[in-house]
C-alpha cells in the first residue's frame, strides 16, 4: 500500500507540474497536439507517462453546444472568452492520477468566478461527508443537493469501484453495483472527487481515505486560472 501511495503521489505531482507548463505558455489558438506536446516533456522529468491510448476528450472547449456534461468541445484550438480545460489521466509505475483544471484568456467573468468558487465549496462538502467503512448509499444521502458529482477510486487503473454520485447515468448505474456489492472505501485508498457543471467549469482533485475522513493529495490551484493576453 505505501509503495503505491508513493507512485500515486509522484503522479500527481507530475500531473500538476504538466499542467502548469501549460499555463505558462498558453495562448490563443494553441492546438491540442501543442498541449500534448507540453505535458509530455514536462511528465518525462517525473518518469511519468500518458495513457497509451491517448484521450480524445481532452483538452476542451466549453461551450453551449458542446457534450454534457462539462459541455465540452474536444481537442479544438483554444479561444478567447471560452473557458477551457484539461482533465488527463498518467501514470507512474503502473499507478494513475486524474485531475482536472480550468482557465480562462483575461480577467475571468464574475458570475463564472463565483459560480465557480461554490463548486469548490460544494467538493469539499463532499469529502467532508466521506469516512472509511461507510456505504455507498449512506455517503450519497448525508450530501445535500446541489451540482452532480463523481466519487471513485483510483490507483491500479484510473477509475476503479467503488463509485458514488450521479453526474451521468453510469455513474449512478456504478454507484447501485457498488452498494449491492457491499463495497466501501478503505484507509489508504485514494479517490477522485469531480464536479462539472458546464458553462461555470468543473473540477477534479484526488484524496486519500483516512481513519477519520479524507485528506486532498492535489495541491495547485484549484480555482479557474487566469492567463494574461496581449490586448
Amino acid at each position: 500500500m505505501q509503495s503505491e501511495l508513493k507512485s500515486i503521489q509522484t503522479a500527481v505531482t507530475a500531473l500538476e507540474d504538466a499542467y502548469e507548463a501549460v499555463f505558462e505558455v498558453a495562448h490563443i489558438g494553441m492546438t491540442a497536439d501543442q498541449i500534448d506536446a507540453v505535458i509530455e516533456q514536462r511528465l518525462a522529468s517525473h518518469g511519468a507517462k500518458l495513457p497509451e491510448k491517448r484521450a480524445t476528450s481532452t483538452p476542451f472547449v466549453v461551450a453551449a453546444d458542446g457534450l454534457a456534461p462539462k459541455l465540452r468541445i474536444n481537442r479544438v484550438p483554444l479561444e478567447r472568452v471560452k473557458l477551457w480545460a484539461m482533465d488527463t489521466s498518467v501514470h507512474v509505475d503502473g499507478c494513475w492520477a486524474d485531475l482536472g483544471r480550468y482557465a480562462w484568456f483575461g480577467s475571468l467573468p464574475q458570475h463564472i468566478g463565483e459560480a465557480h468558487n461554490r463548486l469548490l465549496a460544494r467538493q469539499e462538502l463532499i469529502a467532508h461527508a466521506i469516512r472509511p467503512g461507510m456505504g455507498m448509499d449512506e455517503i450519497y444521502k448525508v450530501i445535500p443537493p446541489g451540482p452532480r458529482f463523481e466519487i471513485h477510486r483510483i490507483g491500479s487503473e484510473p477509475h476503479l469501484m467503488p463509485f458514488c454520485g450521479d453526474v451521468i447515468p453510469a455513474v449512478t448505474e456504478k454507484m447501485d453495483q457498488s452498494v449491492a456489492q457491499g463495497l466501501v472505501y478503505e484507509t489508504g485508498q485514494v479517490i477522485c472527487i469531480e464536479l462539472w457543471a458546464g458553462m461555470v467549469g468543473g473540477i477534479e482533485d484526488m484524496y486519500r481515505v483516512e481513519v477519520d475522513g479524507v485528506a486532498r493529495i492535489s495541491s495547485s490551484q484549484r480555482c479557474v486560472r487566469e492567463i494574461k493576453v496581449d490586448d
